[in-house]
């Protein structure tokens, strides 16, 4: 059985009491997962840590975010669209991975060149792609004019390497 519960304020306080409140009595089984849909991810922590705080702990609650609620929907009742999937942070930080290292070489000395040299390590380097990854993935969400933009004349490398990246994709 699903329920929604729609709970706005303006008072963070005022919607954790609400959420602990409505977690006390769970709707599924002890395995079932809550789904709590937050707007950013210092909110979700936020919750999370209160909802430890006064219950003890904080299991079975995923905390996600509107994008991938609406996605979730529309792939469950349309089917999938490869070309939306490509664009979720986690593959764009795989392609940025797979593709930095020759797009540097074309590209020359630059910041993205320097700090791709100055760290060899690969988690480091992974870590980067997915900080990049996040940063394109929040302009695409609330900069879409920004995006067009890049694509039409990329400036500086972030831009340049956004519309490279968009088109192996």
């Amino acid at each position: 059985m699903i329920l929604i519960h729609l709970v706005t304020s303006n008072r963070m306080e005022v919607l954790r009491q609400t959420l602990v409140e409505l977690l006390r009595k769970p709707v599924g089984g002890p395995l079932d997962e809550e789904l709590v849909i937050v707007p950013n991810r210092g909110l979700g922590r936020w919750l999370e840590m209160g909802l430890a705080q006064d219950q003890g702990i904080c299991a079975q609650t995923r905390m996600d975010f509107p994008r991938r609620l609406v996605a979730q929907i529309l792939d469950s009742a349309l089917g999938p669209d490869p070309r939306q999937e490509a664009y979720q942070p986690e593959a764009m930080r795989w392609a940025l991975y797979q593709m930095i290292p020759s797009w540097i070489l074309k590209e020359g000395e630059g910041p993205l060149a320097i700090y791709w040299q100055a760290t060899p390590s690969p988690a480091s380097r992974f870590a980067l792609c997915g900080e990049l990854a996040r940063i394109y993935d929040l302009a695409i969400i609330y900069r879409p004019e920004q995006i067009q933009r890049w694509c039409r004349e990329p400036k500086d490398w972030p831009e340049r390497l956004f519309v490279e990246l968009s088109e192996s994709l």
